[in-house]
């Protein structure tokens, strides 16, 4: 838009050009090709959505961190201390993982009535997509390469782009602080036993596509940070916008009540509005993703045990200037971010620090 950011101009509603047109954007005297277009955006918005519930939060964030979750509990030991900095990243993790298969993800629950494909396909195609999910080439930086949107000056407006390197930045920072107190030399990261179990569980039981062994402090530091990233930050990118943005069906629905346009102009509002789910997914989508874009806990940084008198996590001294360091850094990032949403085009409070929590706990 206005040269700043992506603007969709073509849209293709299935794979077959002979029974699938392409809808163009219509110019603004274009009223005969209006809905038409709108309607070719619901479909749009429909794929998204689905792809985005089981594949971008489901898969790539929920899944990910409990492979990783179930790794630390059973091969690092409590005193370890990346048992120790990981922990306060998987609380909740599991819980709600189960808690999502139950009233989510079974029939005549949540996910059943808003979303489009048939259960079992939403239950296998998740599955698919975590274990197709490349640890390694999900690192921000990697990704947006991959994807052609790393070039600020060709991609102007990106929010989650731009935020997001901020936190990659500060949380690798901070690890990098801490995995240094405990490991001097590639030689102590490679003779960690107990890391070399956890690293082997997560290739061989965890699935954990692209995962390797680790034999340098510089690669550990890019797996901690990935973790972390993916636990806090990440998770909060691809949740919370589920309040604000995809509640209302009309701008973001999973299902269509009837099948993708064919006609690339002609259509009527009363076309476009048949398209919207019924009352019962409507409410249900509205009220489903109201409770969970709306849950902030613990922030990201603040390393306490969930249980009264909530005591610090981090309890060896050398950690304390690192951790300040740490929770400045968030703090500086906040700034930034609030100063970039002044000139935005659209707001993106979704990867302000204080409101991203410390793990994928909803």
């Amino acid at each position: 838009k206005g040269g700043q950011a992506l603007m969709p101009v073509a849209i293709q509603c299935g794979q077959d050009a002979r029974t699938n047109p392409m809808f163009l954007r219509p110019t603004p005297g274009n009223t005969a090709a209006f809905w038409s277009w709108q309607m070719a955006k619901n479909v749009v918005q429909a794929a998204d959505f689905n792809y985005h519930e089981m594949f971008v939060h489901l898969g790539r964030t929920h899944l990910v961190s409990e492979a990783f979750s179930v790794a630390t509990q059973r091969c690092l030991a409590p005193s370890h201390p990346l048992h120790v900095l990981l922990v306060p990243h998987f609380e909740g993790d599991i819980w709600i993982n189960l808690l999502a298969a139950i009233t989510i993800l079974s029939p005549g629950t949540f996910g059943d009535i808003i979303e489009g494909p048939p259960l079992k396909a939403m239950q296998s195609g998740a599955v698919q997509d975590r274990r197709a999910f490349d640890f390694y080439a999900g690192m921000p930086a990697e990704d947006f390469r991959a994807r052609g949107v790393d070039d600020s000056a060709g991609l102007p407006e990106y929010p989650y782009r731009d935020d997001a390197l901020l936190l990659w930045n500060a949380i690798s920072q901070w690890v990098q602080d801490y995995i240094a107190l405990y490991y001097r030399s590639d030689n102590d990261v490679i003779n960690d036993q107990e890391l070399r179990a956890w690293t082997q569980e997560l290739i061989n039981k965890g699935q954990v596509m692209g995962f390797k062994p680790i034999t340098s402090v510089a690669q550990l530091n890019s797996v901690i940070s990935m973790v972390i990233f993916t636990a806090s930050a990440q998770h909060a990118a691809v949740n919370f916008p589920q309040q604000s943005v995809m509640t209302y069906p009309p701008l973001s629905a999973a299902v269509s009540r009837t099948p993708p346009p064919t006609q690339t102009s002609g259509a009527t509002q009363a076309d476009w509005s048949r398209q919207l789910p019924g009352t019962l997914v409507t409410f249900a989508q509205y009220n489903f993703l109201q409770v969970l874009g709306g849950v902030h806990y613990r922030p990201l940084g603040d390393y306490r045990h969930n249980r009264f008198p909530y005591a610090p996590v981090l309890t060896d001294p050398r950690v304390a200037p690192a951790l300040q360091r740490f929770k400045a850094s968030l703090a500086q990032i906040e700034s930034t971010i609030q100063a970039r949403n002044t000139t935005r085009s659209h707001p993106y409070p979704y990867l302000l620090p204080s409101l991203i929590p410390t793990s994928t706990n909803i």
